[in-house]
């Protein structure tokens, strides 16, 4: 039998125990929430107005893609207007490898043919999961190896991935360098934007804080596609699912300014094969 002092150390022992449990699941919990906290987008300013996904178009056999019909866009209502598209990094489960370091183009495509089929959409940014994603992105690459050379792919040629796998008519048009109304436009009529930069500008400075710095002649950085999926007017600033960068990619926020320069370093950029002038992709449900 214990002693009375053995059966008293026993005692504090199996108290410190249940109190170390607790405080553990104490922390424990407070990292999950702090995790949980770093998953959420900045909000919204309160005058923003939030839009919903356009009801999904039927697919049809033909995966030949063909340029949309250019029709008037009207002018852009002031504020704060942003689309409810889901969003997926190019990692989606964090694992950086060689093969997610080049799928900034997959992911783009997968973002918007998500939203045209109105799938992980809604007034709160949503995720597609990590496994659906990463299952969808190296179905999308296979068929980008086979298709083309090179891994930056210029959005001509990303214009064809979508017509492929989301049925999506495209058009690549141009970016005045002064004015971004043409954006906003397109936005507000519902359609989100895709323009290729490179993650650094000409003097070398990030687009984010949260990318990696990459040297290389003139420290132009690596070249990228960024989806933009809302504006405000009153502060030129353009929302952006970056898959680049995960997960503060979600509904990032970047001034004109940044992504004017940005466009501007793909044109020059000594980092990239692709060099297409300013310009953007606009992919439309195929009626």
């Amino acid at each position: 039998m214990f002693s009375r002092l053995s059966r008293r150390w026993i005692a504090v022992g199996l108290a410190a125990f249940v109190l170390c449990l607790l405080g553990g699941g104490g922390a424990y919990a407070y990292h999950r929430w702090e995790r949980q906290q770093a998953l959420k987008p900045a909000p919204l300013p309160k005058n923003a107005v939030v839009i919903q996904a356009p009801s999904p178009v039927p697919a049809t056999s033909s995966p030949a893609p063909t340029a949309a019909a250019p029709t008037p866009v009207p002018t852009a209502p002031t504020g704060v207007q942003v689309l409810s598209a889901p969003y997926t990094g190019q990692a989606p489960s964090g694992n950086w490898d060689s093969f997610h370091e080049e799928t900034c183009e997959a992911a783009a495509v997968l973002t918007v043919g998500y939203w045209y089929a109105n799938k992980y959409v809604g007034s709160e940014v949503q995720t597609i999961p990590p496994a659906e994603a990463d299952q969808k992105l190296h179905q999308i690459v296979a068929w980008e190896r086979a298709q083309f050379k090179g891994l930056d792919l210029p959005l001509t040629s990303v214009a064809q991935v979508g017509a492929n796998f989301y049925n999506l008519d495209s058009q690549v048009l141009p970016i005045p360098a002064d004015n971004p109304e043409a954006i906003r436009q397109q936005i507000a009529a519902r359609h989100p934007v895709i323009i290729p930069v490179m993650t650094q500008l000409l003097n070398g400075q990030k687009i984010n804080n949260a990318y990696t710095y990459h040297g290389g002649p003139g420290g132009y950085g690596v070249y990228h596609l960024l989806v933009l999926i809302g504006y405000n007017s009153s502060t030129d600033q353009f929302y952006a699912d970056d898959p680049g960068i995960v997960p503060q990619g979600k509904r990032a926020l970047y001034s004109w300014s940044t992504l004017s320069s940005a466009i501007d370093a793909q044109t020059v950029s000594p980092n990239t094969a692709v060099r297409q002038g300013r310009v953007m992709l606009v992919f439309t449900p195929r009626g």
